[in-house]
C-alpha cells in the first residue's frame, strides 16, 4: 500500500485523471432495490411530497384575495366573532358571510353540548353524593346500633348481677356503668 501526501492539490495525481459519466438507455431500471428504500420513497411520497403539492395548490388557486380593504374587513369581523360570538357586528355580518354564520352555528351546537355535559356531570355528582350520604348514614347508624346493643347487654348483665347481691361497686367495674347508672336500673 503506497500513502500519499498532497502538498499542492493541482498537482496531485488525480488531477490529470479522466472521469466518464455513464450512459444511462431507455431501458434503464429506475426502481429502488431493497424493501428500505420502497418503503421510504412510498412515505416521502404520500405523507410530505402529496400534502405539501396540495397545500400549495389549494392556496395558489383557491384563496384568491380581491382587495386587501375586503380582507381586512373579513379579519375584523373574525376577531369580533372571537371576542364576543353574540355582539351585534358579528350579527349583521352572518347575513353577508356564510362561514361566519355556519361557525357560529356550529359554536351554538357545541355550547349547547357542553350544556348538556355539564347538566350530565351535576347529576351524576348528586347520585354519588346521595349515595355516600345513604352510605355514611348506614355506617353511622350501624355504629350506634352496636353502641346500643352494647349497653343494653351492659344493663342486662348489672341487673343479673343486682339479682344475685353483688354490690354496686363491683358491678360498675365489671360493666362498665357507673354507680348512678346502675341505681337508676334498682329504680
Amino acid at each position: 500500500m503506497q500513502i500519499y501526501y498532497y502538498e499542492d492539490e493541482l498537482k496531485d495525481e488525480f488531477s490529470k485523471a479522466k472521469i466518464i459519466p455513464r450512459k444511462i438507455d431507455k431501458n434503464y431500471d429506475y426502481s429502488q432495490k431493497t424493501y428500505l428504500k420502497k418503503f421510504l420513497h412510498r412515505f416521502c411520497y404520500t405523507v410530505v411530497a402529496k400534502p405539501v403539492a396540495w397545500c400549495f395548490l389549494k392556496i395558489k388557486y383557491h384563496h384568491k384575495i380581491i382587495g386587501k380593504e375586503k380582507e381586512q374587513d373579513n379579519l375584523l369581523d373574525w376577531l369580533y366573532f372571537l371576542e364576543n360570538p353574540k355582539s351585534e357586528r358579528v350579527t349583521k355580518k352572518m347575513k353577508e358571510n356564510e362561514n361566519l354564520k355556519e361557525a357560529v352555528k356550529k359554536l351554538d351546537n357545541l355550547s349547547e353540548d357542553e350544556r348538556m355535559q355539564r347538566i350530565a356531570d351535576l347529576r351524576q355528582k348528586a347520585i354519588m353524593d346521595e349515595k355516600a350520604i345513604y352510605e355514611k348514614g348506614l355506617e353511622v347508624g350501624i355504629e350506634k346500633g352496636i353502641m346500643e346493643g352494647s349497653q343494653k347487654e351492659k344493663i342486662e348483665i348489672a341487673k343479673k348481677m343486682l339479682e344475685l347481691k353483688i354490690d354496686k361497686k363491683t358491678i360498675a367495674e365489671a360493666t362498665g356503668l357507673t354507680e348512678q347508672e346502675i341505681e337508676k336500673i334498682l329504680n
